[in-house]
């Protein structure tokens, strides 16, 4: 009696376990803690203007960018890592850590925010999935040794279902997450007569 009732109690603990931690999981992919929580409310300074008639818009260091150039049809997405001189503009490539200097110029349209990127967002909510579907899977095998030894060859059953049920909303959730980033990016047009400049 004593094992059935320690067997249901430690199921309901690991059930709602999974649950709290596929919520927070989801929360924190959509950018719904505040800021204070993850660390991220630092604030940046100011490091090129754009104008167009009254309008004046600034973009900080560490601002995503994604940047069209003349003639290049591949943009160059990243980070502003400065505003050299007076001519161009040092964006960050954030896998190389590498700065590429762009003439202003060149530069054809503007992207502020994380343009382009939804490909990165649906490979880490893919990430997220696997990893919520590996801790169900070691719950589980934490659960059998518990219970019974004998049945340990069940618990590759575990990893498998855990990564049925957690890797496909995952990576939904990442593309989702990089669709609504993508939308959220400002155009700014540069080539036209009465379009936006650098300054």
């Amino acid at each position: 009696m004593y094992n059935a009732f320690y067997q249901i109690k430690s199921s309901n603990y690991y059930f709602w376990g999974l649950i709290i931690t596929a919520i927070l999981i989801t929360l924190f992919e959509l950018g719904k803690f505040p800021n204070p929580l993850i660390g991220q409310n630092e604030l940046n300074s100011p490091t090129i203007q754009l104008i167009r008639g009254d309008e004046i818009r600034s973009l900080s260091i560490n601002d995503w960018v994604a940047i069209i150039q003349k003639d290049v049809p591949r943009p160059i997405i990243g980070t502003i890592c400065g505003n050299i001189g007076s001519e161009s503009l040092c964006i960050e490539n954030p896998k190389t850590n590498r700065g590429e200097y762009i003439p202003f110029s060149e530069i054809e349209i503007l992207y502020h925010g994380e343009k382009f990127r939804i490909g990165h967002y649906t490979l880490k909510g893919m990430k997220n999935g696997a990893l919520a579907g590996f801790l169900w899977g070691a719950g589980y095998t934490a659960l059998l040794a518990q219970q019974d030894v004998s049945e340990m060859h069940y618990a590759p059953l575990g990893f498998a279902c855990g990564a049925l049920v957690f890797i496909p909303p995952g990576t939904l959730i990442g593309y989702l997450k990089g669709l609504k980033e993508d939308r959220k990016a400002t155009e700014y047009l540069l080539t036209e007569p009465d379009g936006w400049k650098i300054i």
